[in-house]
């Protein structure tokens, strides 16, 4: 059966929360810039301008939600898009899934500076929630694909994911769940996937703007990240004032001795 076949037979409707970890700056660097409010908005306004333009189907969500369609993919794509694709909503279905990520992407950026940092780099986050539904979703985490379980969460190869990536769009899927392959690597889930152990390890990508139902985020959470060389650590603080501390090892994302690259 070919991919196309097992993407249309596949199809159902979903729904569920997604995650994602923004970092908490962007206002504080500019206040910094300026001497008073109206200068502040001012340059925020000149910052604006200088963006790629919002999509129309977008401009009714709150700039958290439609960011992430905004931006052209990077130079190597995503998981699930090529470079020249239009890029996708990506998010996890349980914030232990989406700090695990997070982590992953604080070790890449501190591998990349020129110069390392003389002390652990403590950053200030935001973990939002948004609500997804769709009538045109997949579930690759599905019995019906545990054949490619194990490619699809490929640490350092997207040739398939990527590949599957376009034959979902041409087919119509405005959402589809997947298998992190970064929380796999934090061992958040062991493969065979056992549906049964619920969303940790879940991921979760609109290819549609469509697929969100909430025009703003529903939830946010405080987070702090520590990132040094060897760990990545954690405070995140809910809601009703509760304290939640993780950390992640260097080592758990290794691949023959060597941070992979996001995508390549």
């Amino acid at each position: 059966m070919s991919y196309e076949e097992r993407i249309y037979r596949a199809l159902e409707p979903l729904q569920g929360t997604a995650y994602r970890v923004v970092e908490s700056q962007e206002e504080i660097a500019t206040t910094r810039l300026v001497d008073n409010i109206p200068e502040q908005a001012r340059l925020e306004e000149l910052l604006e301008a200088t963006k790629p333009a919002r999509a129309k189907s977008t401009d009714k969500l709150h700039y958290l939600l439609a960011t992430p369609f905004r931006y052209p993919p990077l130079k190597h794509g995503s998981r699930f898009g090529r470079a020249f694709e239009k890029s996708l909503f990506y998010g996890a279905m349980t914030i232990n899934t989406a700090l695990a990520e997070t982590a992953f992407y604080r070790f890449v950026f501190v591998s990349h500076v020129s110069a390392p940092f003389p002390k652990p780099l403590q950053t200030l986050h935001t973990v939002f929630g948004a609500r997804v539904r769709s009538e045109h979703g997949v579930r690759l985490q599905d019995s019906a694909w545990q054949d490619l379980h194990e490619p699809l969460t490929h640490p350092s190869s997207y040739a398939l994911t990527q590949s599957l990536g376009t034959q979902m769009r041409t087919c119509g899927v405005h959402c589809f769940q997947f298998l992190s392959a970064r929380a796999r690597q934090a061992e958040l889930y062991r493969l065979p996937y056992d549906a049964g152990d619920g969303m940790e390890g879940i991921n979760v990508a609109l290819f549609e703007p469509s697929a969100l139902k909430d025009r703003k985020p529903r939830e946010s959470s405080r987070l702090i990240i520590v990132t040094g060389p060897e760990s990545v650590s954690m405070s995140l603080t809910l809601a009703d004032g509760s304290r939640q501390v993780s950390e992640f090892a260097l080592s758990s994302f290794l691949i023959d001795g060597r941070l992979p690259d996001p995508a390549a």
